[in-house]
């Protein structure tokens, strides 16, 4: 593609193509339409702006037939994405009190803002929200409708106030307060505001100058501006910058976890080993303190939260904390946040340890020791493990030939522009890819970390297990990403994207999968990933799985891949029908890939 016609060529201000194309190689968006580019784009830096931790961009985009006029969407409870209707279940049942966010995105090329289209996408978006949609709806669209559906009939008597609606309208054009324009606002608000669930409705006009502040932000780590008055400053430590312990106001405290332009709970809690655990005997036990007039004993009776900073500058007591994760404190952080409305809030003051350090190790130790002390189950303490420090040695000693980076930290490697965002692999897609391809469990990887590890505990992240099927997996999802990204494979397998991975293996193996823990596991993951290492072999193995998939009999069309019996199914037809579509031959002395042959009804012969 040559640069004098990406994205729409004169369509688009130099610097914002150059943003543009920025992303797209960050994000090896290389074939994907114009169209399809700058709508992702777009989607990327407000999404990032709105809820700050790595997603997927291709989850949240809906710009396709069907879509309502919107582009993009989001649904953030809680600080937390939701992506699907497990995803709902999961953050809500436990919570005592929810907040919840839609956000609705539009992306237009051209260089105006039009009366006409905003309309339309206020009547889109009028209609999604309503009880029974007229309009048709893609796919995306209508599992976002599902979700939306969920919360309301299931959970409307835990949020601590109506939803809010967030309208992002983006244009490469000029904002200026066009009073036509403000009046086709003003109303199409009304006329969602007027159905009686939501608390407000926000449009935001994103013009060019804007476009660029946003996805300048993107590469900004989070920072927040306290007054920490009551402190001292704790006595010089080995691997330490800085370090504080203190009271904060609750007032203050909250600048640290909750967003008061957004209405929600910041996502500081990567680091944390647990998920917030919603209603039990301790966390009602410190809402109490809170409802029942005893706000002025918060301080004594709680242990208090640790807050583990990258940066740190302080003018007096005004503090500006810059990268920073609530390591220990995830429980107390909630329950007072639920707890907003209640007038005895002001009074609390919460005992804090602040420790500004960039030593990646101190930082598990503090965040393992601080939650020592609490129930926290095995399991959820497997991010810190030394098994995880030495996968994260293992990708890097793999960089040479195949680049992959893992990431045990939230945003580990934000700042090196040299690590494309496709390279990085979280903890999370880690479970998910070896559960699918390893342990053919590709059924049961919905949802968020917590619920994963529970699902497959003992089989994951175990002592002893050789790290060459996690990074396989992991490559053969980079692959996999890859091809769907840019239309090689049919889109619609986003959805059953972890089958395909089971697919592959199954058809690929060099002999029968050994124990996690032999040794040869490294020459049978070696053969697989010699595969994956030619490009035009793994894009038509790809596209054998593909076929796999749709000639086995599962239904395509629907919204959540979840049933064992169907990973049942294709494991069955597979086993009876591999021969059919592909052979490939490995080299008898070194193990790796030779040729493959396929002969595909309908998609030619190789």
């Amino acid at each position: 593609m040559k640069s004098s016609n990406l994205i729409g060529g004169n369509l688009m201000d130099r610097i914002t193509q150059s943003l543009v194309k920025e992303f797209r190689d960050n994000y090896d968006y290389k074939h994907l339409p114009e169209d399809e580019l700058f709508e992702n784009f777009v989607n990327y830096i407000v999404v990032t702006k709105e809820f700050g931790a790595g997603f997927d961009i291709d989850a949240i985009s809906t710009g396709r037939g069907g879509d309502l006029g919107i582009d993009g969407f989001a649904f953030i409870i809680n600080g937390r994405l939701v992506l699907s209707l497990d995803d709902v279940d999961e953050i809500c049942s436990p919570a005592s009190n929810l907040s919840a966010s839609l956000i609705f995105i539009q992306s237009k090329r051209s260089a105006k803002f039009d009366s006409a289209e905003i309309n339309n996408l206020f009547f889109g978006i009028g209609d999604f929200l309503s009880e029974k949609p007229r309009l048709t709806m893609n796919n995306e669209i209508a599992s976002m409708h599902d979700i939306w559906n969920s919360l309301l009939e299931k959970y409307s008597a835990k949020l601590i106030a109506k939803p809010n609606v967030k309208i992002y309208y983006v244009t490469t054009g000029k904002w200026t307060e066009d009073s036509n324009l403000l009046a086709t606002i003003e109303v199409g608000k009304e006329s969602i505001l007027g159905q009686e669930l939501f608390s407000s409705v926000h449009f935001y006009p994103i013009d060019g100058n804007a476009i660029h502040k946003l996805y300048r932000s993107t590469k900004h780590r989070l920072e927040v501006q306290i007054i920490f008055e009551e402190k001292v400053t704790l006595p010089d430590i080995n691997g330490v910058q800085e370090s504080y312990f203190g009271f904060l106001p609750f007032k203050e405290f909250k600048k640290l976890i909750y967003s008061e332009e957004d209405n929600q709970i910041r996502n500081v809690f990567y680091d944390n080993v647990r998920d917030y655990a919603g209603k039990n005997p301790v966390n009602d036990s410190i809402r109490r303190t809170v409802t029942d007039g005893m706000s002025d004993q918060f301080v004594v009776l709680n242990n208090g939260v640790t807050i583990v900073a990258s940066g740190l500058s302080s003018i007096a007591n005004k503090f500006t904390i810059r990268d920073y994760q609530i390591v220990n404190g995830c429980q107390t952080s909630h329950v007072l946040i639920s707890a907003l409305e209640n007038s005895n809030i002001e009074l609390v003051r919460v005992p804090i340890r602040l420790i500004v350090t960039e030593d990646e190790s101190l930082r598990d130790r503090i965040t393992l020791a601080t939650n020592s002390q609490t129930a926290v189950k095995a399991e959820q303490l497997e991010a810190q493990t030394d098994f995880q420090k030495n996968l994260e040695q293992y990708f890097r000693a793999s960089i040479k030939h195949r680049t992959l980076y893992y990431e045990r930290r939230a945003n580990q490697y934000n700042l090196q522009s040299e690590v494309k965002k496709t390279q990085i692999v979280s903890i999370g897609d880690q479970i998910k890819t070896f559960a699918s391809m390893f342990l053919d469990s590709p059924h049961a990887v919905t949802g968020y970390f917590g619920t994963v590890m529970k699902r497959h505990s003992g089989k994951i992240f175990q002592e002893g297990h050789k790290p060459d099927a996690y990074f396989t997996s992991s490559y053969a999802f980079y692959r996999l990403n890859y091809l769907i990204r840019n239309g090689s494979l049919d889109r619609s397998f986003r959805k059953p994207k972890y089958h395909l991975l089971m697919i592959f293996r199954m058809i690929t193996e060099p002999f029968e999968m050994p124990h996690m823990n032999s040794k040869k596991m490294e020459k049978y993951c070696e053969s697989i990933n010699s595969l994956l290492d030619n490009e035009e072999a793994s894009k038509a193995i790809f596209t054998a799985c593909e076929k796999i998939f749709r000639d086995s009999g599962i239904d395509l069309s629907v919204k959540q891949f979840k049933s064992e019996s169907e990973t049942r199914v294709i494991k069955d037809f597979l086993i009876s029908k591999k021969e059919k579509y592909i052979k490939i031959e490995y080299d008898g002395s070194t193990g790796r890939f030779v040729r493959y042959h396929m002969d595909l009804e309908g998609l030619g012969n190789w």
